[in-house]
């Protein structure tokens, strides 16, 4: 994220001295922010990829007029200076003064911190219908969206949605299945070329240490009947699950 906005500081600056074309300055504009969005967010999809953009945009512009609004009220009780510009009278104000744009900023960083909390509680406590399907084979499972679940498979960056062996062996290949029970990646050798493409070895972080996931890229993945890209893994430590039967990444919604 500071990388990215680095990025964009620098832009913002070398706009200012370097005013070009309306519409080429528009498009560097715009690809800019898309490559500051694909650095912080990686890239999924190109409408999630634009997706991005927008609320990125939507943010900034926000921001832009929040600040134009609080300086015009901030100088509104602060006494300008009157200076006389061809022959009339003008009141130049200050800028902000600092303190008061420290203030500002802690602030923000306050109430940031406060809609964070409060959308990631609300995130977490949403359930959703997953719907998985492989060579033709379709399981339903009934998930719990979780912010926490911030697991991606290394290979393309997927997000990854956990539910127990039990759950997704109805469409898993006879073959394949001691594969993901036992969770045992030595046994990928023995499993045909064209499955183990779909394979992807997970590395997961926890409180107990670490260890790995094997997951699957399935055919296609239907959250509320939207289609997502996920690769499901299973697990056979689905304490936190709940009552449901799967955990999906709140991000994706």
């Amino acid at each position: 994220m500071i990388f990215a906005s680095g990025i964009g500081a620098l832009y913002g600056v070398i706009s200012i001295f370097k005013s070009g074309f309306p519409l080429l300055s528009l498009i560097i504009n715009i690809a800019v922010a898309m490559l500051m969005c694909y650095i912080i967010f990686g890239f999924s999809s190109i409408i999630s990829h634009i997706r991005n953009t927008i609320v990125y945009y939507s943010v900034s512009f926000l921001l832009g007029g929040s600040m134009t609004a609080l300086y015009t009220l901030i100088n509104n009780g602060i006494a300008g200076r009157s200076v006389m510009i061809n022959g009339s009278t003008h009141t130049m104000y200050n800028d902000i003064p600092l303190w008061c744009f420290i203030l500002l900023a802690l602030l923000s960083v306050i109430i940031s911190y406060i809609c964070g909390f409060i959308i990631k509680r609300k995130a977490a406590s949403k359930k959703a219908v997953l719907k998985v399907t492989y060579k033709g084979q379709s399981i339903e499972l009934d998930g719990l969206c979780d912010s926490g679940n911030l697991l991606c498979e290394p290979a393309g960056g997927l997000r990854v949605a956990v539910c127990s062996y039990e759950k997704l062996e109805g469409i898993l290949p006879l073959g394949v299945r001691p594969l993901f029970r036992d969770n045992k990646v030595g046994l990928l050798e023995f499993c045909d070329v064209e499955f183990s493409k779909r394979v992807r070895i997970i590395p997961v972080s926890h409180i107990g240490g670490r260890s790995v996931l094997i997951g699957l890229i399935p055919d296609k993945a239907e959250v509320n009947g939207e289609r997502k890209e996920l690769c499901i893994a299973c697990t056979t430590d689905t304490k936190s699950f709940g009552e449901a039967e799967c955990i999906i990444p709140a991000e994706i919604l």
